[in-house]
């Protein structure tokens, strides 16, 4: 059997003082965060839940919801974390695809039924009865522990199969190539149904570290600052709208690591880090490799390009039409398909991400989606680039790119746009892009951003920006 001892266990045996876990005023050390894990196993199992059921878990991110998502692994069961955004119909429609029968729902929005079976978390401070402990030493890694939908950004969500080795050796890589200590604090700056999120989770508890539940996600400076949090995930959005304050860049320069993934990043930002010496690591990641693939060796500042280095436990390799296609430790085991995992590979066991790069050197630079890239005129169009051009117009937030069509062409570039400052015309967004891009690559129309869009997930869902262009304004 391949095992490890369970690092939460294990910290709270050694070093059991140590924090694990910031949640405004509550702090958890590692000892007391043990004792609480066993707890909710215990109740777990009092529910019926055993070994190898898909559990769906409902809620922000708590500490309750971190230690419920430690005790399903405790009692072997499987962890499906589910998007509170998302409407109760299609959670249930989703829980069924999983063949999910449980689900701890910390909103309260849900109810017993005949198909579901309904935990609603009140309290986990009662102490454990005499004689019972799930005091768990060894871990299995060839065990199933999460199943996580993917974002769908230009297809259906699909049900992702993780073993705890995929996220095990992917907290280990990640730990290889920015070192944590107990010392350090990882804020939880993404959601807990992300593969990204998970991993702050996976990589912290390894090295002891402690993790920050953010109080308020639209000021996360502001714990950054109060629990002396030294690394952090963000995306691109967040770090720019975080340095439009200027007064947050000191804040930013003094951490340890701001990782910086979920879509291409603006070279206007990249500057900025540059400038301001940011600790940005850029990363390349997807819900199917657990996370990281390829991160930034050093900070950005100290790099000539936006790149990334492949990490330990993840083979990477570039077919013949630039697709990035991977191996290793960290691939997930599988699409849930049928009540089991359906791993998608060619014949010679590479998965294909649908991601479009280049290797040179030993560093792996990202272009974009496959399935985004769209014909004009005989010509590839990777809306990507196109967006990654756009938003270095300052005033500008955000761009989505996406096929209009066209009688003469088949498709052309059309541009949904965010502002930030008013009165920027399309003549004038025309005009910089003509000095940086061909005219095919130039957006035929620029669309104001639609008020109706909810973003429910990290990444944007093109294939609901195509829906729009018919009821959409023209920026003038």
């Amino acid at each position: 059997m391949n095992t490890i001892p369970c690092p939460v266990s294990q910290h709270a045996r050694i070093f059991s003082h140590n924090i694990a876990l910031i949640s405004g005023d509550s702090i958890i050390n590692y000892g007391l965060l043990n004792e609480k894990i066993n707890l909710a196993a215990f109740h777990l199992k009092g529910k019926s839940v055993l070994a190898n059921m898909n559990v769906a878990l409902l809620g922000e991110p708590s500490i309750d919801f971190i230690i419920m998502l430690s005790a399903l692994w405790r009692i072997k069961a499987v962890a499906c974390p589910i998007n509170t955004r998302m409407p109760q119909e299609r959670i249930l429609e989703l829980l069924k695809q999983i063949d999910c029968q449980v689900l701890i729902d910390f909103t309260e929005k849900f109810s017993k039924s005949d198909d579901l079976a309904v935990i609603h978390v009140k309290n986990l401070n009662d102490p454990l009865p005499e004689g019972e402990s799930n005091h768990i030493n060894q871990i299995d890694l060839d065990r199933i522990a999460t199943i996580i939908f993917t974002s769908g950004s230009t297809h259906e969500p699909k049900a992702a199969v993780h073993s705890y080795g995929n996220h095990h050796y992917n907290a280990v890589a990640s730990n290889k190539n920015i070192p944590l200590a107990p010392a350090d604090r990882w804020l939880l700056s993404l959601p807990l149904y992300h593969v990204g999120g998970l991993g702050i989770l996976f990589r912290s508890f390894m090295a002891g570290a402690a993790v920050v539940i953010p109080r308020n996600r639209k000021n996360l400076v502001e714990d950054i600052k109060r629990y002396d949090v030294t690394c952090v995930s963000l995306v691109s959005t967040q770090l720019n709208r975080m340095l439009n304050d200027h007064g947050n860049v000191q804040t930013l320069a003094k951490m340890k690591a701001i990782l910086l993934g979920g879509g291409p990043i603006p070279s206007r930002l990249y500057r900025e880090a540059r400038k301001n010496k940011l600790p940005v690591y850029a990363t390349y990641g997807l819900t199917e490799s657990s996370s990281q693939v390829a991160t930034s060796d050093r900070p950005l500042y100290e790099l000539e390009t936006i790149k990334a280095r492949p990490l330990k436990h993840s083979q990477v390799r570039i077919t013949d039409k630039g697709e990035i296609c991977l191996k290793g430790k960290t691939l997930f085991q599988g699409y849930m398909k049928k009540g089991r995992p359906d791993l998608p590979l060619d014949e010679k066991g590479w998965f294909h991400t649908g991601d479009i790069g280049h290797l040179a050197d030993g560093y792996l630079t990202v272009r974009g989606r496959r399935d985004n890239m769209f014909i004009s005129g005989g010509e590839n169009i990777c809306p990507e680039e196109i967006e990654k051009i756009i938003v270095d117009i300052p005033g500008i937030a955000q761009a989505v790119v996406i096929p209009v069509e066209d009688e003469d062409f088949g498709a052309r570039p059309g541009a949904f746009i965010k502002f930030t400052q008013a009165e920027i015309t399309s003549a004038r967004m025309r005009e910089f892009l003509g000095k940086l891009l061909p005219s095919f690559k130039i957006p035929i129309a620029f669309y104001i951003w639609p008020e109706s869009y909810q973003q429910d997930s990290m990444k944007i869902q093109r294939r609901v920006f195509r829906k729009f262009i018919a009821n959409s304004q023209a920026v003038p």
